[in-house]
């Protein structure tokens, strides 16, 4: 086993700020349905200013807290706006563990997807779109599968 410590990199930064956005609005879905969730106690994005700064340069408004259901929703208005830059994980039905890694997804930390390949744990990809979770939750094949 080796631990090294990882460069911070400001798109490092960014996307796992992004990534704590996406679990307070899962988090919030899970909740308002009845289901039991595991959480962690997690800061504010700390560039959330920079986020919708981002925003503004693209004619998007966010609010000046962080707001996860805001950024969902801008998420998905730049993505249908510019499918290049704002690409969906759904195009792609089917992916290895390896190939995530390599092409350097970003959807979550590397870590993180190593040690669901490790221990053959699949990883769902899908658009934060309504009701989006509770498709998956219930089954339904929608978005990216990671698995071997």
């Amino acid at each position: 086993v080796d631990i090294r410590q990882q460069v911070q990199n400001r798109a490092r930064q960014l996307i796992e700020e992004l990534m704590i956005a996406t679990n307070e609005f899962t988090a919030r879905f899970l909740a308002s349905g009845g289901s039991a969730s595991l959480r962690r106690v997690v800061r504010s994005p700390e560039r959330w200013l920079r986020i919708a700064e981002v925003a503004r340069k693209l004619g998007e408004s966010l609010p000046k807290e962080p707001d996860s259901r805001a950024l969902a929703a801008f998420l998905a208005r730049r993505h249908k706006a510019d499918p290049v830059r704002f690409p969906d994980a759904s195009m792609v039905q089917k992916m290895s563990y390896d190939r995530f890694l390599t092409e350097r997804i970003g959807v979550m930390d590397a870590t993180a997807a190593a040690l669901c390949r490790d221990n053959k744990m699949p990883i769902r990809v899908f658009k934060l779109a309504s009701g989006n979770i509770k498709r998956v939750v219930l089954g339904e094949t929608i978005g990216t599968v990671v698995e071997e």
